[in-house]
């Protein structure tokens, strides 16, 4: 048996107790906004990426090993955006439809069966970097566009809706948005990525007037190649004036 279903039927000698972690990871593709999923072993239902705070660790240390476990990635774009534990909580029956599905004896006692406090992150990541790692639970993952989701476990299906209002409203203030992008970007490609995010069309000339009147953007000499029209230049987000202008107090609302 490996280290965390061992460390899970120990429960909470290992964990803190009644506290969770559950994450939203965004991703873009050239048409939708998708989420990764996780399929539990044995069942038919997904789940969102997450796990327990174990007792030497933060909080954002638990998340950030969530991430990392999922996507093998370490420099990531994390926000936490909610806390969510009303008294009633808890979902018995998708614990014990786990525990069957991983060989684990289930009792209505299970630690896992009582309230459990959720802090919830969503975090921004370049799908062409995503380096799946399979997962101790999972036999499957999928990204799923937003707007389709499948059958999911416990409140997932929420936790997810509320990460994506958070995302577009965060994204409403500040360019967090190109954390969903390759390092090089054009206006076209930058402008796309907002307009699905936001679900909205963007005017092309006033876009991308007001990102450049930003001066958070660094023009580079070379162009994207193998496009139908126009070569347009690529872009690089320059982290050092975006700190510079937020001293400032600047916005960055579209």
């Amino acid at each position: 048996m490996n280290k965390f279903l061992k460390s899970f039927q120990m429960g909470e000698e290992n964990y803190l107790p009644h506290v969770s972690i559950d994450c939203v990871i965004f991703g873009l593709t050239d048409n939708s906004l998708n989420a990764l999923l996780l399929k539990v072993t044995g069942t038919e239902s997904w789940v969102l990426p997450g796990g327990y705070v174990e007792k030497d660790e933060s909080i954002e240390d638990a998340a950030l090993h969530v991430l990392k476990s999922r996507t093998g990635l370490t420099d990531i774009y994390l926000k936490q955006f909610m806390t969510t534990g009303n008294s009633e909580r808890s979902f018995p029956d998708d614990v014990r439809r786990i525990c069957e599905s991983l060989g684990i004896e289930w009792t209505e006692g299970h630690w896992a069966n009582k309230r459990f406090i959720s802090i919830c992150y969503y975090a921004l990541i370049d799908v062409n970097k995503f380096k799946p790692t399979g997962g101790e639970l999972e036999q499957e993952y999928q990204w799923v566009d937003i707007h389709n989701l499948p059958q999911m476990l416990m409140d997932h299906d929420n936790i997810l809706r509320k990460g994506y209002e958070a995302l577009k409203e965060n994204l409403g203030n500040h360019p967090i948005g190109i954390n969903l992008l390759p390092d090089k970007f054009t206006m076209p490609e930058l402008q796309k990525m907002y307009e699905i995010i936001l679900d909205k069309t963007l005017e092309r000339s006033h876009f991308q007037k007001k990102m450049l009147r930003f001066d958070i953007f660094r023009r580079l000499e070379e162009r994207r190649e193998g496009v139908p029209h126009k070569r347009p230049f690529l872009y690089r987000f320059d982290e050092n004036k975006y700190q510079n202008e937020l001293k400032k107090g600047a916005r960055f609302d579209v």
